[in-house]
């Protein structure tokens, strides 16, 4: 048996039959079961426990452009509450981004879910002071002509 390191082997891991060394992968698999419930997350038809998503970005926008942008902000703050409870998605985010830039992609137009989505993770992450243009003291780099 090779040695992996640990951070590649999971906590705890008993399989009937003996023991089981987890990747990382695997459990990343597992370990998002909250993220997975999500409304925009497709999973495969006869998915099991340690298996992907088919895709984190399911949605066909429909109603008003107002109400598919209200929806991409709730979209939004779903996933990261999702993502604090089940604790191992660190992953799940460039999954979502990823799917999400392919369905646009694939659709040749932007969403008002995903003008909302992404609107509301910016308005969550980012701090205060640099949202919509907004500086604190001294203003930013970018209006003061350097780059710090």
């Amino acid at each position: 048996m090779t040695r992996r390191s640990p951070s590649k082997l999971a906590p705890f891991t008993v399989i009937e039959g003996g023991a089981h060394e987890w990747t990382a992968e695997e459990m990343r698999g597992i370990c998002f079961p909250t993220v997975k419930v999500l409304p925009f997350v497709k999973l495969k038809k006869d998915h099991q426990p340690g298996w992907h998503p088919e895709s984190f970005w399911s949605v066909e926008p429909h109603g008003r452009p107002s109400a598919q942008r209200k929806l991409g902000q709730s979209y939004a703050r779903e996933l990261l509450a999702a993502m604090h409870a089940d604790r191992c998605a660190s992953s799940v985010l460039s999954h979502v981004l990823f799917d999400v830039i392919e369905d646009e992609r694939r659709r040749g137009k932007r969403s008002m879910v995903v003008t909302g989505f992404l609107y509301e993770l910016a308005r969550i992450l980012m701090p205060e002071e640099q949202q919509e243009g907004r500086v604190g003291r001294g203003g930013s780099a970018l209006s003061r002509g350097t780059s710090d």
